[in-house]
């Protein structure tokens, strides 16, 4: 299977483990709406790694999108670094 189903399929785990913490109850409005956006998040995520498998060769557009995890993490913490640095 793709990586991204194993991607969206374990953040939809620790979603759902969130809200049962939480014990949020939702409308069936917000259950659709929410399904709607996870089919869109799909197609999002999908149609980004095809184009970085014809940018860069398949290879590469592999390890790079592997390794995505760790580039966001890295650009969060220097987010949150220079939030906590920031004086008005």
């Amino acid at each position: 299977m793709p990586l991204h189903f194993w991607r969206l399929l374990i953040a939809s785990f620790y979603f759902l483990v969130l809200n049962e913490i939480k014990k949020t109850a939702f409308s069936e409005k917000a259950v659709k709406a929410m399904m709607y956006t996870a089919l869109a998040g799909i197609a999002f995520d999908l149609s980004f790694w095809h184009e970085s498998v014809y940018a860069v060769g398949p290879g590469i557009s592999t390890l790079l999108n592997s390794l995505q995890i760790f580039f966001f993490g890295r650009n969060w913490l220097s987010l949150v670094n220079a939030k906590r640095n920031y004086k008005c």
